[in-house]
Formats: C-alpha cells, structure tokens, sequence
C-alpha cells in the first residue's frame, strides 16, 4: 500500500485549471502570394478562392509546376557557378485541407501534356519497332553477303544507321525508387517532376524504408544540385551517366506524420530536408461556405494554363553541351541578391538568429536565384535576364520560407518532446495506481516514450506533464514497502 509522507493521501485534492493539450502551435506566417508575379500569384490566387483553400497551398502548388514547366529552359548563373532552376517543395496541410484540388489545377496542363507524349510515343514505338525490323534484316544480308570482304562488311555495318528508341515520355511520377527515377531519366525526358498529395506514400514507401532511406535522399540531393549522376551497376546496359537531368519535389503531408519526418536525424544529417522549400499553413475548415466559382471560367488560371503549354511545348536545349543556356542578373539585382546573401551569412553564427536552421538558411541565396529564375522565364521565357523585382519578389518568398523553417524547427523539437510526453501520460492512466516514483517510471515506464533511457530523460517527461498539468507532485514523497522516495507523483483526475 503505497502512502504519501505529507499528506497521508489527503482525500481533497486542490483545484487547478484543467490540463493543456499536448499540443504547442505558432502562427503561422502570411504567404506572399503577390510575390509570385502576375501570372502565378494570379493563378494563386484563383485557386485559393475558387477550391476554398490556404494561400500557401495554392502558391506552393503553382510554384512547383511551374518550375517543372522550366526547369528545362536555362539555369541562373553568377559569378561561375551555376544554379538549376528546380525547387524541392514541402506541404504540410491536414486531410481535407483539399490538398489534392489545388494540386489537380495547378498541374492540369502539365497533365494534359503528359497524355499527350504517350500517345505521341505510341506511335513513335509502332515506327521503331518496324525500323528495328528493317535494321536486323539489312544487318543480317549484310554479315550473309559472300562478295564483301571483312573490312568491307565492318564499315557496311557500322555505316548501317541503328534507329533510335522513342524518349519514355514521363513527366511526372509520384512514388519513384531511386533506381527507377535514375533509370526513367536515362531512357527518357531531361526533365521530370516527382508530386505527390499524399507524401506519406513516398515517406513511408519502399525509396524511403530503413534500408533504402540513405541512398534515395542522397541520390535525390544530387538532382537538387543539378550535379552529374553516374550508375554502375552489375547487369549489362545498367551503367550510365545522367548529365543535365532536372527535377521538381512537391510532396504535401499531413500533420501527423511531418513531426517524424521532421525530427529524422538521417534526413536532417544528410541535408536533404533543407533542400525543402516548406509552407504549413493554418487550416481554413468551417469559413469554406459554399461558393459559384468555377476554376476552368477563370481569366487568371487561363492565362497561366496557356503559359504553362507553351512553356512545356518549348524545344529542350541540348543541357549535355557545356553551354547550356543560362540567366544572368542585372547589375541591380546582383547588388541586391548580394546584400541579402551577406545578411543571411551574418545571421548563421553562434547564437545568431538563423543558427538553429543553419543547413535550411545557409541554402537560401541559392534559392533566392532559383525562385527568381523561375519567376524570369514564365514572365518572359526567351529573356536572358533576371530582374531586380525578380530577385525582390524572390527574396520576399524566400523570408517566407525561412520563417516556415524556424517554425519548423521549433516545432519538430517541442513536438517529438510532446509525443513522448504524450505516451508516458498513456501509460500512466492505464496502470493499477495512480501514484508514480522516479524509479517506477524509469525503470518500467513504456517504450517509445524514453523514460527507459535513465534518471534525466524520465525528469523531462515529468517535467512536460506537471508543465500541461497531467500530473502533480506529491509533497515529501511515496512511501511504498517501507522505503521513501522522494521524488514522486499523482495522476490527476481530468
């Protein structure tokens, strides 16, 4: 029979205010949806009132497509180096956020275009595959014709024109192995984009699985930086090299299931989630009272509909040649990008107010010419030129971004310390006694929650609960068979 020492478990207990949700939220900050341009924030801007959905939603959805529909076109240089013009995005909306409809507009004409290719490739395939006939039947009179001499045969065969395969026509896919991904761009298109509005199938898919998570995220970091990818592989016609291939990210997660992906030490460890550019939105479920709008009647997603067919529909330059075609910043852009860049890096000290999300902030200046890359060639796709309100309208998008990161930040740590919290409270309510000892709980307290890992861990879960008001101290301590501990607990009734 265990007893408190002070009170001898007093029969009143003083009242307190009812416990807190585990639960801790920042406000969200306001997406700049004007910073997009005409063209995108008006398509935004469309969809955020038409489908009834957050801004950030909406612009991160037409800020991925429309990098797809470019990234092809040109990358941004300065000063020698060289930026593709893709963007990784991150979504965090909950179920029913109407995540899926906002996506399903802003990538109709890409979707459209993809049909479009495989119905091309179809035929093209009917085309090779009578070619390749032909070429077997040449090459075989040619290696049986008696009158030729050997060296006269080589050069007939090697003059022999092989016909070339038709490009698989993916644009995009949605839940790729690294393998497959790698193996879609060697046999098919330069540019490829990877959406998917329900994250959790590529998270939580085999690309992303304990055995396959380190090199998916390292496979995929190189596309972001546009780098030259080489497969060596055991099978024959497995090796090759991808040079110039470009991908978009746009995955959209729910809630409860970024706070693991956030947390991930893999993930943040190897750079890959400050790759992400990331928006989480606060949710507007019931003010979405039923409105007439019809998104395919509106004159903005018109425009950007017909934007993104004729961005989609330009010829591919050769991105293998080394001069590949490039955007460069005015004097008065560069001058600007400049001072924001040396902002940033003063910010990413010790103690300095981007430290915590130094791999995420220490990314933005490359982002800022990706994002106004973008914004450049959906403005003018045949202009060679990023403007100052270019790198304006990035820099505000970008500030944006690293706010949703801090918060991020912030959140992913109080979060996975509220999860375990949450467990230990689980467990407690389920136990015989409603009174708990140091020692019981980090010694028997559930797994997952970390009580196990020894005396200090087991002091901020406690911590956490008597904080939200879960629990309360039991003055002077427990007495349980005779021996005192003094740290000790109660579960309140609640």
């Amino acid at each position: 029979m265990d007893r408190s020492v002070s009170d001898m478990m007093a029969k009143a207990e003083v009242k307190q205010a009812p416990p807190m949700p585990l639960v801790q939220k920042q406000e969200a900050p306001e997406y700049p949806i004007d910073a997009l341009g005409k063209i995108l924030g008006g398509a935004a801007m469309a969809i955020a009132e038409c489908v009834q959905v957050p801004k950030a939603i909406a612009g991160q959805s037409i800020l991925a497509a429309a990098s797809l529909a470019v990234q092809s076109i040109a990358d941004v240089a300065i000063d020698g180096r060289d930026s593709p013009t893709s963007l990784f995005c991150l979504t965090i909306a909950e179920s029913g956020d109407r995540k899926s409809a906002a996506d399903t507009l802003a990538l109709k004409i890409h979707k459209e275009y993809q049909r479009e290719l495989y119905q091309e490739y179809e035929i093209q395939m009917d085309d090779y595959s009578d070619e390749l006939d032909s070429y077997k039947t040449e090459k075989e009179f040619i290696k049986k014709e008696k009158k030729l001499s050997q060296s006269e045969r080589t050069a007939k065969l090697k003059a022999l024109p092989k016909p070339r395969e038709p490009a698989t026509p993916c644009l995009i896919c949605q839940e790729p192995t690294l393998e497959g991904l790698q193996k879609a761009f060697s046999s098919g298109r330069d540019s490829m984009g990877l959406h998917n509005d329900e994250g959790a199938q590529f998270f939580g898919g085999h690309a992303m699985n304990a055995d396959n998570m380190l090199k998916s995220i390292s496979g995929l970091s190189l596309f972001w930086d546009g780098a030259d990818i080489v497969r060596t592989r055991g099978g024959k016609g497995e090796n090759a090299m991808l040079t110039g291939k470009r991908l978009t990210i746009h995955l959209m997660v729910q809630p409860v299931v970024i706070n693991k992906i956030l947390s991930d030490p893999t993930l943040q460890g190897q750079g890959f989630l400050p790759r992400f550019l990331i928006a989480r939105p606060e949710t507007i479920a019931g003010t979405r009272l039923y409105n007439h709008r019809d998104p395919t009647k509106e004159p903005a997603l018109q425009k950007y509909w017909d934007t993104m067919g004729n961005l989609l529909r330009m010829p591919s330059p050769n991105l293998d040649e080394e001069n590949r075609p490039t955007l460069t910043l005015e004097k008065e852009a560069k001058d600007y990008w400049i001072d924001v860049y040396n902002t940033i890096e003063s910010n990413l000290g010790k103690n300095k107010n981007l430290a915590e999300i130094r791999p995420a902030a220490g990314k933005a200046p490359d982002y800022l010419l990706r994002i106004a890359g973008v914004l450049a060639l959906v403005e003018n796709p045949d202009s060679k030129i990023i403007r100052l309100h270019h790198i304006e309208n990035a820099a505000t998008l970008e500030t944006y971004f690293i706010n949703e990161a801090l918060r991020a930040s912030k959140d992913s740590v109080i979060n996975a310390d509220l999860d375990k919290a949450d467990i230990l409270h689980d467990w407690m309510k389920k136990a015989d006694s409603k009174n708990f000892t140091l020692r019981q709980l980090s010694r028997h307290g559930p797994r997952g929650s970390g009580a196990r890992a020894g005396i200090k861990p087991t002091k901020k879960l406690v911590s956490t609960l008597l904080e939200y008001g879960f629990i309360t101290s039991i003055p002077g301590g427990l007495i349980i068979d005779g021996l005192l501990h003094k740290e000790a607990w109660r579960l309140r009734d609640v």
